[in-house]
Protein backbone atom coordinates (compact mmCIF):
# COMPACT_ATOMS: atom_id res chain seq x y z
CA UNK A 1 0.00 0.00 0.00
CA UNK A 2 2.88 2.36 0.54
CA UNK A 3 5.01 1.60 -2.38
CA UNK A 4 1.31 2.26 -4.45
CA UNK A 5 0.39 5.21 -2.95
CA UNK A 6 4.26 6.53 -3.23
CA UNK A 7 3.99 6.07 -7.12
CA UNK A 8 0.83 7.79 -7.52
CA UNK A 9 2.13 10.91 -5.61
CA UNK A 10 5.07 10.14 -8.38
CA UNK A 11 2.64 9.92 -10.81
CA UNK A 12 1.75 12.63 -9.83
CA UNK A 13 4.97 14.69 -9.87
CA UNK A 14 5.27 14.07 -13.10
CA UNK A 15 1.90 14.81 -14.76
CA UNK A 16 2.82 18.35 -13.10
CA UNK A 17 6.23 18.43 -13.84
CA UNK A 18 4.92 18.27 -17.71
CA UNK A 19 2.30 19.87 -17.83
CA UNK A 20 4.33 22.92 -16.43
CA UNK A 21 6.57 21.84 -19.24
CA UNK A 22 3.96 22.06 -21.64
CA UNK A 23 2.76 25.45 -20.47
CA UNK A 24 6.28 26.75 -20.32
CA UNK A 25 6.73 25.80 -24.43
CA UNK A 26 3.05 27.27 -25.08
CA UNK A 27 4.01 30.85 -23.47
CA UNK A 28 7.24 30.45 -25.32
CA UNK A 29 5.69 29.62 -28.96
CA UNK A 30 3.53 32.12 -28.23
CA UNK A 31 6.08 34.58 -27.59
CA UNK A 32 7.67 33.97 -30.81
CA UNK A 33 4.36 34.05 -32.79
CA UNK A 34 3.59 37.41 -31.34
CA UNK A 35 7.27 39.04 -32.08
CA UNK A 36 6.62 37.38 -35.57
CA UNK A 37 3.52 38.96 -36.59
CA UNK A 38 4.79 42.17 -34.97
CA UNK A 39 7.60 41.79 -37.23
CA UNK A 40 5.93 41.18 -40.06
CA UNK A 41 3.61 44.16 -38.88
CA UNK A 42 6.17 46.77 -38.67
CA UNK A 43 7.65 44.96 -42.05
CA UNK A 44 4.56 45.42 -43.90
CA UNK A 45 3.79 48.83 -42.89
CA UNK A 46 7.48 49.98 -44.16
CA UNK A 47 6.80 48.14 -47.58
CA UNK A 48 3.35 50.30 -47.50
CA UNK A 49 5.29 53.47 -46.90
CA UNK A 50 8.17 53.23 -49.31
CA UNK A 51 5.34 52.26 -51.55
CA UNK A 52 3.27 54.55 -51.27
CA UNK A 53 6.27 57.30 -51.61
CA UNK A 54 7.19 55.39 -55.14
CA UNK A 55 3.27 55.52 -56.25
CA UNK A 56 2.99 59.15 -55.24
CA UNK A 57 6.49 59.68 -57.46
CA UNK A 58 5.39 57.72 -60.61
CA UNK A 59 2.00 59.42 -60.19
CA UNK A 60 3.19 62.87 -60.49
CA UNK A 61 5.38 62.00 -63.44
CA UNK A 62 2.49 60.94 -65.13
CA UNK A 63 0.24 64.10 -64.18
CA UNK A 64 3.69 65.87 -65.76
CA UNK A 65 3.77 63.99 -68.86
CA UNK A 66 0.07 64.26 -69.80
CA UNK A 67 0.36 68.50 -68.56
CA UNK A 68 3.34 68.56 -70.76
CA UNK A 69 1.32 67.88 -73.60
CA UNK A 70 -0.14 71.51 -73.54
CA UNK A 71 1.95 73.58 -71.53
CA UNK A 72 5.79 73.24 -71.80
CA UNK A 73 6.59 71.81 -68.15
CA UNK A 74 9.66 70.23 -69.48
CA UNK A 75 11.71 70.01 -72.61
CA UNK A 76 9.57 67.79 -75.22
CA UNK A 77 13.19 65.89 -75.97
CA UNK A 78 13.72 64.60 -73.04
CA UNK A 79 9.68 62.67 -72.42
CA UNK A 80 11.10 59.28 -73.03
CA UNK A 81 14.15 59.91 -70.81
CA UNK A 82 12.33 61.61 -68.36
CA UNK A 83 12.66 58.83 -65.28
CA UNK A 84 16.76 58.57 -66.42
CA UNK A 85 17.20 62.04 -67.22
CA UNK A 86 14.75 63.88 -64.25
CA UNK A 87 13.64 61.50 -61.69
CA UNK A 88 17.11 59.59 -61.20
CA UNK A 89 18.79 62.28 -61.04
CA UNK A 90 17.22 63.65 -58.31
CA UNK A 91 16.93 60.96 -56.14
CA UNK A 92 20.90 61.08 -56.64
CA UNK A 93 20.94 63.38 -53.55
CA UNK A 94 18.57 61.05 -51.24
CA UNK A 95 21.37 58.71 -50.63
CA UNK A 96 22.81 61.33 -48.24
CA UNK A 97 20.10 64.42 -47.62
CA UNK A 98 19.87 63.52 -43.76
CA UNK A 99 23.58 64.07 -43.41
CA UNK A 100 23.35 67.43 -44.88
CA UNK A 101 21.22 68.95 -41.99
CA UNK A 102 23.37 70.37 -38.98
CA UNK A 103 20.29 70.08 -36.56
CA UNK A 104 17.06 67.94 -36.58
CA UNK A 105 14.55 71.03 -35.22
CA UNK A 106 15.17 73.60 -38.41
CA UNK A 107 14.75 71.81 -41.33
CA UNK A 108 13.73 74.16 -44.26
CA UNK A 109 14.75 73.36 -47.62
CA UNK A 110 14.41 76.14 -50.61
CA UNK A 111 14.77 74.82 -54.56
CA UNK A 112 15.93 77.47 -57.12
CA UNK A 113 14.51 77.05 -60.23
CA UNK A 114 12.37 73.93 -59.88
CA UNK A 115 11.28 74.13 -63.38
CA UNK A 116 9.41 70.73 -63.65
CA UNK A 117 9.59 69.66 -59.72
CA UNK A 118 13.00 68.34 -60.16
CA UNK A 119 14.74 67.30 -57.42
CA UNK A 120 12.29 69.78 -54.80
CA UNK A 121 9.02 68.38 -55.77
CA UNK A 122 10.56 64.50 -55.65
CA UNK A 123 12.37 65.22 -52.59
CA UNK A 124 8.87 66.13 -51.11
CA UNK A 125 7.44 63.35 -51.60
CA UNK A 126 10.69 60.63 -50.54
CA UNK A 127 11.21 63.24 -46.88
CA UNK A 128 8.23 63.86 -45.67
CA UNK A 129 9.63 65.23 -42.35
CA UNK A 130 11.17 68.57 -44.11
CA UNK A 131 9.80 71.21 -45.29
CA UNK A 132 10.61 72.26 -49.11
CA UNK A 133 9.68 75.75 -51.12
CA UNK A 134 9.99 75.67 -54.76
CA UNK A 135 10.49 78.47 -56.63
CA UNK A 136 10.47 79.33 -59.78
CA UNK A 137 10.13 82.58 -62.27
CA UNK A 138 6.99 80.54 -64.92
CA UNK A 139 3.83 81.12 -63.19
CA UNK A 140 2.11 77.67 -64.97
CA UNK A 141 4.99 75.17 -63.76
CA UNK A 142 4.32 76.82 -59.97
CA UNK A 143 0.91 76.35 -60.71
CA UNK A 144 1.17 73.14 -61.80
CA UNK A 145 2.84 71.74 -58.58
CA UNK A 146 0.80 73.52 -56.16
CA UNK A 147 -2.60 71.33 -58.17
CA UNK A 148 -0.48 68.00 -57.68
CA UNK A 149 0.81 68.43 -54.03
CA UNK A 150 -2.98 69.71 -53.26
CA UNK A 151 -4.26 66.18 -54.83
CA UNK A 152 -1.41 64.24 -53.69
CA UNK A 153 -1.96 65.83 -50.39
CA UNK A 154 1.87 66.49 -49.67
CA UNK A 155 1.75 68.97 -46.79
CA UNK A 156 5.27 69.38 -46.18
CA UNK A 157 5.69 71.36 -49.91
CA UNK A 158 4.83 75.01 -51.08
CA UNK A 159 5.58 76.62 -53.91
CA UNK A 160 5.96 80.36 -55.01
CA UNK A 161 6.44 81.88 -58.90
CA UNK A 162 8.89 84.22 -57.52
CA UNK A 163 12.65 85.38 -59.22
CA UNK A 164 15.08 84.36 -56.48
CA UNK A 165 16.91 87.90 -56.10
CA UNK A 166 13.34 89.41 -55.00
CA UNK A 167 12.96 86.56 -52.81
CA UNK A 168 16.33 87.66 -50.58
CA UNK A 169 14.51 91.25 -50.36
CA UNK A 170 11.52 89.40 -48.09
CA UNK A 171 11.80 89.63 -44.85
CA UNK A 172 10.55 86.73 -43.51
CA UNK A 173 12.98 84.74 -46.48
CA UNK A 174 16.00 86.21 -45.05
CA UNK A 175 18.32 83.88 -42.81
CA UNK A 176 16.35 81.02 -43.68
CA UNK A 177 16.79 77.85 -44.88
CA UNK A 178 19.60 75.65 -43.80
CA UNK A 179 19.88 74.55 -47.47
CA UNK A 180 19.38 75.33 -50.90
CA UNK A 181 19.14 72.84 -53.71
CA UNK A 182 20.05 74.44 -57.54
CA UNK A 183 19.87 71.99 -59.61
CA UNK A 184 21.23 73.67 -63.59
CA UNK A 185 20.31 76.74 -63.02
CA UNK A 186 23.09 80.11 -63.31
CA UNK A 187 26.83 80.24 -62.89
CA UNK A 188 27.91 79.43 -59.09
CA UNK A 189 29.02 82.79 -58.47
CA UNK A 190 25.89 84.34 -59.22
CA UNK A 191 24.19 81.51 -57.35
CA UNK A 192 26.69 82.28 -54.33
CA UNK A 193 25.70 85.92 -54.25
CA UNK A 194 21.95 84.54 -54.82
CA UNK A 195 21.87 82.55 -51.87
CA UNK A 196 23.77 84.42 -49.15
CA UNK A 197 20.88 86.48 -47.94
CA UNK A 198 18.30 83.68 -47.49
CA UNK A 199 20.68 80.91 -45.97
CA UNK A 200 21.09 80.60 -42.09
CA UNK A 201 24.53 80.37 -40.61
CA UNK A 202 25.11 76.67 -40.85
CA UNK A 203 23.56 76.48 -44.31
CA UNK A 204 24.68 74.84 -47.52
CA UNK A 205 24.07 75.56 -51.15
CA UNK A 206 24.13 72.31 -53.17
CA UNK A 207 24.60 72.73 -56.67
CA UNK A 208 24.04 69.65 -59.44
CA UNK A 209 26.13 70.46 -62.46
CA UNK A 210 27.49 69.05 -65.30
CA UNK A 211 30.88 67.72 -65.33
CA UNK A 212 31.46 69.49 -68.95
CA UNK A 213 32.78 73.11 -68.24
CA UNK A 214 32.02 72.86 -64.58
CA UNK A 215 36.19 73.92 -63.98
CA UNK A 216 36.25 76.60 -65.98
CA UNK A 217 33.19 77.95 -63.48
CA UNK A 218 34.95 76.96 -60.52
CA UNK A 219 37.69 78.96 -61.86
CA UNK A 220 35.52 81.95 -62.47
CA UNK A 221 34.05 82.12 -59.05
CA UNK A 222 37.84 81.64 -57.23
CA UNK A 223 38.43 84.69 -56.21
CA UNK A 224 34.91 85.21 -54.91
CA UNK A 225 35.83 82.18 -53.14
CA UNK A 226 38.81 83.20 -51.90
CA UNK A 227 37.56 86.99 -50.85
CA UNK A 228 34.60 85.56 -48.58
CA UNK A 229 36.57 82.12 -47.34
CA UNK A 230 33.63 80.17 -48.89
CA UNK A 231 34.49 76.42 -48.42
CA UNK A 232 33.77 73.62 -50.77
CA UNK A 233 32.26 71.06 -48.34
CA UNK A 234 32.23 68.00 -50.86
CA UNK A 235 31.91 67.32 -54.55
CA UNK A 236 30.23 63.80 -55.59
CA UNK A 237 30.36 62.58 -59.32
CA UNK A 238 27.03 60.86 -59.97
CA UNK A 239 27.47 59.90 -63.52
CA UNK A 240 29.92 59.47 -65.98
CA UNK A 241 28.17 59.30 -69.18
CA UNK A 242 27.84 62.04 -71.86
CA UNK A 243 28.50 65.12 -70.02
CA UNK A 244 28.97 63.89 -67.03
CA UNK A 245 27.04 65.20 -63.85
CA UNK A 246 28.57 66.37 -60.64
CA UNK A 247 27.20 67.77 -57.00
CA UNK A 248 29.13 70.72 -55.30
CA UNK A 249 28.41 71.12 -51.92
CA UNK A 250 29.34 74.76 -50.08
CA UNK A 251 29.65 75.82 -46.94
CA UNK A 252 30.23 79.09 -44.80
CA UNK A 253 28.53 81.35 -47.75
CA UNK A 254 26.11 82.75 -45.15
CA UNK A 255 29.11 83.87 -42.34
CA UNK A 256 31.35 84.86 -45.04
CA UNK A 257 29.52 87.33 -47.18
CA UNK A 258 27.49 88.92 -44.99
CA UNK A 259 30.09 89.83 -42.93
CA UNK A 260 32.34 91.31 -45.70
CA UNK A 261 29.23 93.17 -46.37
CA UNK A 262 28.86 94.82 -42.78
CA UNK A 263 32.55 95.34 -42.63
CA UNK A 264 32.08 97.86 -46.13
Amino acid sequence: MFVQIHSYKNNNLNLCSKFQFSNSLKEKKKTIDCNYYETQYIRKKIQKFHFQLVKNCVIFIEHLLIRNKYTNLVSKQTILILYKKHFLDSLTVSSFFNSLWPSHNNRLCLDIGTGGGFPGFILSIMFPQIFFCLIDSIGKKINFHSKISSFLEIKNCKTLCIRAESLGKIKKHNNCYSLILARAVSDISTLIELCAPILNNSGKLLMMKKIKNNSEELRNSMFLMHDNKIKIKSTIITSTVGEGKIIIIFNNIKTSIINKNNFN
